[in-house]
């Protein structure tokens, strides 16, 4: 009797991306689609808090400066719903100044970047690396 069960794949890792300049949204989702996850795009504060409940994100890489509700104000929100206090928050902003930072890091946001300071392929990395770290701890 031989096993005929083939391994199954693992489903792919859903990120929200929450940005609202609509070139580097497509750019960023596109690289993010070729690394093989899963990309919903938000493009304000009030959309990305709709979508976080409807699609339960592994991760969500989001912007400071948004309309509607600031990135800030979101994931002070994230962090006061049940369930999703460890859910990983990347920062990516323009925003390099010391009290956005300080205020960031005081939610709880898992990294921090300044837009301009990192490539495209460091992003990727840092959120494959993110991903792999929670799926050992959970």
């Amino acid at each position: 009797m031989t096993n005929s069960t083939k391994p199954q794949s693992q489903p792919l890792k859903k990120i929200l991306l929450v940005e609202d300049d609509q070139i580097l949204s497509k750019i960023l989702a596109d690289k993010f689609r070729k690394e093989r996850y899963e990309v919903t795009l938000a493009m304000d504060g009030k959309e990305a808090l709709m979508k976080v409940g409807e699609i339960s994100p592994d991760l969500i890489v989001l912007d400071i400066l948004l309309p509607e509700v600031s990135g800030l104000d979101v994931l002070e929100q994230i962090r006061k719903t049940p369930g999703l206090q460890a859910l990983p928050v990347i920062m990516l902003t323009n925003m390099s100044e010391d009290v956005a930072y300080e205020k960031a890091k005081k939610l709880g946001v898992t990294e921090y970047l300044v837009k301009t300071e990192h490539t495209q392929g460091q992003i990727c990395s840092l959120i494959k690396l993110i991903l792999e770290e929670e799926g050992k701890v959970n």
